[in-house]
């Protein structure tokens, strides 16, 4: 015999909640995610510039020599 089902009504409550439920899950997970991102960039730019200080360039140098190198390959 197949087992008595709960009302749709009460199905529909529960469907929501855990609807909920996952969607506080979703946002702290894009919030997890976000912060991720932000701390890979942040050791990205603190290693970049390592390595520009142990080059000896300043950041106003690499920045010149960007803008040289974009103009000659628009020419």
């Amino acid at each position: 015999m197949a087992r008595p089902q709960k009302p749709l009504e009460e199905q529909l409550s529960v469907a929501e909640v855990e609807l909920q439920k996952a969607k506080e899950k979703v946002s702290s997970w894009e919030e997890r995610i976000v912060e991720i991102k932000k701390q890979i960039e942040d050791r990205n730019m603190r290693q970049a510039y390592t390595l520009l200080k142990q080059n000896g360039v300043t950041v106003e140098e690499l920045e010149e020599l960007i803008k040289k190198k974009q103009q000659k390959s628009k020419a």
